[in-house]
C-alpha cells in the first residue's frame, strides 16, 4: 500500500487496510463515473477508484479528474464545507479514499411552503460554491448527490472530481463542448461564476418537478436550449412571481451567485411575512 495523504490517525493503518481487504462485505451506497462508495461504519466511508476506470494508458498516469481531486484535498481539507478526508492510498493500483460519512438529503418541493422550509439548503449551496471562488476554484458538478450533512448538521461537499482551478471567473466558457450534454451545465457560452447560479436554479426547478418531467425537460430533452424554460413555465403556478423571474434570469446568465444568494434570502423573508 502506498500512502498518498494522511490527515489524522483517526483509525490505524492496519484497520484501514483491513477495511479495504474486506470492502466487498460492506454496503455500497454510491456509484459514480469514477468511484464506488462503501459505508464501513456509521462515521466513515471508503471510496474506491478502480484502476481500469481512472488510469490513462496513453498518458501513463491517473486521469486529470482524480489527480485534481487529490490535489484539492491536500490543499483544502481544512475548509469547513469540505468533507473530512483522513487517508488517501493506492492498493494494487486502485485508489482508496477514507472520508467522513455525510447524509445526502432528499429535497422535494411540492409548493412554495415546502420550498421555504428547504430554502437554506439552496442558500448554503450557493454560499459554499461562491466561497470556493476565493481559492480560484469552480465546482462544475453542483448536485444533490455530491453534498451532504455531517453529524453536526453542517452541509459539506464530498466529491471534488470536477473542481477546476480558474484565473478569471468573469470569463465565459462553453461547458457543452467540454462535457457534451449534462443537465446542470448551460448548453451555451456562460460566465464561469454564473454557472453556480445556473446549476442551483436547475436544482430548484428539479425539486419542484416529477421524475417524468425531469426526464423529458432536463435529463433527456429534445431541445437543449429551450426545454428548461418550458419546464419553468409549467411550474410557474407553484412559484412566486419573484422566484419565477429569478430562476429565469439565472438560466440566462443574468445573475451572479452573490446576487442570487441575496435575492433568495430576501425572498425567504418575504414569504415568511406572507404565511
Amino acid at each position: 500500500m502506498k500512502i498518498l495523504y494522511i490527515d489524522s490517525c483517526i483509525i490505524s493503518i492496519d484497520e484501514y487496510k483491513n477495511y479495504i481487504d474486506n470492502l466487498h462485505n460492506f454496503n455500497k451506497i454510491g456509484r459514480g463515473t469514477y468511484c464506488f462508495t462503501y459505508k464501513i461504519t456509521k462515521d466513515f466511508v471508503i471510496k474506491r477508484y478502480p484502476y481500469e476506470q481512472n488510469y490513462d494508458e496513453e498518458m501513463n498516469d491517473y486521469i486529470p479528474e482524480i489527480k485534481s481531486e487529490i490535489k484539492f484535498i491536500k490543499k483544502y481539507n481544512y475548509l469547513p464545507y469540505v468533507a473530512n478526508t483522513f487517508i488517501i492510498s493506492i492498493v494494487d493500483n486502485d485508489i482508496y479514499i477514507l472520508q467522513e460519512y455525510l447524509r445526502i438529503p432528499n429535497i422535494i418541493n411540492s409548493n412554495i411552503n415546502s420550498f421555504k422550509n428547504n430554502l437554506y439548503y439552496f442558500l448554503d449551496l450557493i454560499k459554499i460554491n461562491t466561497d470556493l471562488l476565493k481559492y480560484n476554484y469552480i465546482n462544475f458538478d453542483i448536485k444533490h448527490t455530491n453534498i451532504g450533512y455531517d453529524s453536526k448538521n453542517y452541509l459539506k461537499i464530498f466529491d471534488f472530481n470536477l473542481f477546476f482551478e480558474i484565473e478569471n471567473c468573469s470569463k465565459k466558457i462553453n461547458l457543452y463542448r467540454k462535457f457534451d450534454y449534462y443537465y446542470l451545465h448551460p448548453p451555451i457560452n456562460f460566465t464561469i461564476k454564473n454557472i453556480i447560479s445556473y446549476s442551483v436554479a436547475i436544482l430548484i426547478l428539479e425539486s419542484f418537478s416529477t421524475n417524468s418531467e425531469c426526464k423529458e425537460f432536463l435529463y433527456e430533452p429534445q431541445k437543449l436550449k429551450y426545454s428548461k424554460f418550458v419546464l419553468l413555465k409549467l411550474k410557474e403556478s407553484l412559484l412566486t412571481p419573484k422566484l419565477y423571474k429569478m430562476l429565469h434570469l439565472c438560466l440566462t446568465d443574468k445573475y451572479s451567485p452573490e446576487y442570487f444568494y441575496n435575492e433568495l434570502k430576501s425572498l425567504y423573508l418575504k414569504i415568511e411575512t406572507q404565511l
